[in-house]
């Protein structure tokens, strides 16, 4: 999936947080009609969320792969690294 992609998106996002509900349906359309187009994009959500079932929850809403909840190192090295320090 990811191997194949010529553009990666990362989406810092929480279930908690209304602007990033908001953004995930923009988001899932976007998505939707560029992969319908052909395009080589994929998303990747780093997630916020305060515990693995908020994690699930936001997750089922969305078409695209994510860093998996229980990754907890990977999440902060990529919060980090991209300067992600909060969500809206």
């Amino acid at each position: 999936m990811l191997k194949d992609s010529e553009f990666i998106g990362l989406y810092f996002g929480a279930h908690f947080a209304p602007p990033c509900r908001l953004f995930t349906t923009v988001l899932t359309k976007f998505y939707d009609q560029v992969k319908e187009d052909g395009s080589k994009f994929e998303v990747v959500f780093v997630s916020f969320d305060g515990n693995n079932d908020a994690f699930e929850r936001n997750f089922a809403l969305m078409p695209w792969t994510a860093v998996s909840y229980a990754q907890s190192e990977n999440i902060e090295a990529l919060k980090q690294r991209y300067g992600a320090n909060k969500v809206p």
